[in-house]
C-alpha cells in the first residue's frame, strides 16, 4: 500500500509540470481546442434551442391570453348593448302605459318586426294589421310623439312610413311664442340611411307666417285621419340660415327636428278610430 502511494505521488510530481508546459505551448492549446470545441458547440446549440422553445411557449401563452381577453371584452360589450336595449324597450313600454286616452280613438300596441338598414329612418314593419283593427293612414306614435303613418296594410302586418319619408304627408300647424297657429303640410325629405339624420319639412306655410326656430309643430286633425295636437317636433334653421325660407315668393318652408327617435324604436302605438 505504501509503494502504491509513493508511485502515485511520483507520477503526479512528474505529470503536473509536463501538463503545465504542454498546456502553455501552442501545440497544447490547439489540442485542447480540438478536443473541447465540439462539446462547447453542442452546449451552445442546446442552450439556444431551449431559449427559443421557452420563448415560443411563453409567446403562445401570451397570445392565447390575449385572444381570451378579447373574447371576454366582446362578450361584455354585447351584454352592455343588450342591457341598454332592454332599458330603451322598458322606457318605451312605460311611455305607452302613461299615454292619456284620446276620445274617439283606440290605441293598439305594436312591436317592430322588420327594418331595412338602407331605409332605416324612412320605414319599418310592425306585427299588427287589419285583423287588429288598423287602417291605412293611421298615425303611429312612440313615447307620445308622432313617428309616422300606416301606408301599407295586411292581415297581420303593416308598413309604417316615418316622418322623414315622402309617403308620410299630413296636415300640421306651427305654434309660435304668442300662441298663434299657422297651418302647413308635413312631408319627409331624406333620411335614407341609418346614419343620415331624419329630415322633415313643414311645407306650404303662408309667406307671412310669423314662425321662428324652436316653434312647436303639432298635428292639426284636418281630414279627420290623425288626432288633434300630437307633438311632432320643433322648427330648425334651414340650409340658407333662415327659418322659414320663402319659396318662389309664394309660400314659406321650414325644417323640423322630430321629437321621436327613429333609430331606437322597439314598440309603437297605432291610433285607429273606434
Amino acid at each position: 500500500m505504501s509503494l502504491n502511494k509513493n508511485a502515485f505521488s511520483l507520477s503526479l510530481f512528474i505529470l503536473l509540470p509536463l501538463m503545465l508546459v504542454f498546456g502553455l505551448s501552442i501545440i497544447g492549446r490547439r489540442t485542447a481546442n480540438a478536443v473541447f470545441t465540439p462539446f462547447i458547440s453542442i452546449t451552445d446549440y442546446l442552450g439556444e434551442t431551449a431559449g427559443r422553445m421557452w420563448g415560443y411557449i411563453v409567446g403562445r401563452k401570451a397570445s392565447s391570453k390575449q385572444v381570451t381577453d378579447e373574447i371576454l371584452l366582446n362578450e361584455l360589450l354585447a351584454s352592455r348593448r343588450s342591457y341598454d336595449d332592454l332599458i330603451a324597450q322598458n322606457e318605451q313600454l312605460r311611455a305607452m302605459l302613461d299615454l292619456p286616452p284620446l276620445p274617439g280613438w283606440r290605441a293598439i300596441h305594436a312591436e317592430l318586426t322588420t327594418r331595412d338598414p338602407a331605409t332605416w329612418n324612412r320605414e319599418f314593419w310592425i306585427g299588427c294589421g287589419s285583423d287588429d283593427g288598423l287602417e291605412l293612414g293611421n298615425p303611429v306614435l312612440s313615447k307620445g310623439y308622432l313617428v309616422g303613418r300606416v301606408v301599407e296594410l295586411f292581415n297581420r302586418s303593416a308598413r309604417v312610413a316615418t316622418l322623414s319619408s315622402p309617403e308620410c304627408r299630413l296636415s300640421v300647424f306651427v305654434q309660435n311664442g304668442e300662441k298663434e297657429f299657422f297651418p302647413g303640410i308635413l312631408t319627409g325629405d331624406g333620411g335614407l340611411h341609418v346614419a343620415a339624420p331624419a329630415s322633415v319639412l313643414v311645407d306650404y306655410l303662408s309667406k307671412d307666417a310669423r314662425v321662428a326656430v324652436d316653434n312647436l309643430v303639432l298635428t292639426s286633425s284636418l281630414g279627420n285621419e290623425v288626432p288633434y295636437g300630437i307633438p311632432v317636433g320643433t322648427l330648425l334653421v334651414g340650409k340658407g340660415g333662415r327659418c322659414p325660407t320663402i319659396v318662389k315668393h309664394a309660400y314659406a318652408q321650414a325644417h323640423v327636428k322630430p321629437f321621436a327617435d327613429f333609430i331606437k324604436l322597439h314598440f309603437v302605438i297605432v291610433y285607429t278610430k273606434r
